[in-house]
């Protein structure tokens, strides 16, 4: 695929991805961790790890929401593969970390399988022994990439904070997650904001930097 196709494919595969977590969550039928009764999906009490759930939180079934959201996990796999080979591009003063990130980035992607076909509520250690190996590899490309390409020479200010901001967020929410299941800390009724605060950086810089980079003439 040439460079603007796989740019193009991140992009649309981005906004699918969003559509599909949307409907997951709107037909999602209620509770949460700290509030079983609560009668829908949360933005700031709910993981989104929740949505594969096909019995909800709450009691109620949610087959649909979670056969929406396994299609929404399992595209972004595939996304992530795909943004992860862009790295070189993204990193043109440094091609050999650009290609050290797309290798490791993959290995990620691939982990990220195993998140989406092992929910938490049959599977509850798998998926956190998941989580874990899917995360540690992609931390390490993700903040190689980011710091590498808030350096390059063409590159805004406003893409430099959200860069850190990302890095920021993806790391604090790493760091609590493994505090709240490893150690028992106190983070749980944190833990799902930090999530979704990572989450919604992780996705504008996906969209941000694949755009600037398909409009360079990629």
């Amino acid at each position: 695929m040439s460079l603007r196709v796989r740019c193009l494919f991140v992009l649309s595969a981005l906004a699918l991805f969003l559509v599909l977590m949307v409907a997951s969550a709107a037909v999602y039928p209620g509770g949460t961790y700290h509030d079983r009764t609560y009668p829908r999906h949360h933005f700031w009490y709910n993981y989104l790890c929740d949505l594969l759930h096909e019995h909800a939180l709450g009691g109620g079934r949610n087959v649909l929401g979670a056969r929406l959201a396994t299609a929404g996990m399992l595209l972004l796999v595939v996304l992530m593969a795909v943004y992860w080979t862009l790295a070189p591009a993204f990193l043109p003063s440094r091609p050999v970390l650009g290609r050290v990130c797309s290798v490791v980035g993959v290995i990620s992607s691939v982990g990220l399988i195993a998140v989406a076909l092992t929910p938490s509520d049959r599977l509850p250690k798998f998926h956190t022994a998941a989580i874990v190996l899917a995360t540690l590899p992609g931390l390490v490309a993700a903040a190689a990439v980011i710091v590498g390409r808030t350096f390059e020479p063409d590159v805004t200010v406003s893409i430099r904070v959200l860069g850190a901001a990302t890095l920021l967020f993806v790391v604090a929410t790493a760091g609590v997650f493994v505090v709240h299941t490893w150690f028992g800390g106190g983070f749980g009724r944190a833990l799902p904001a930090f999530q979704r605060v990572a989450a919604l950086c992780t996705v504008a810089w996906l969209g941000t930097t694949t755009f600037m980079l398909l409009r360079s003439g990629a």
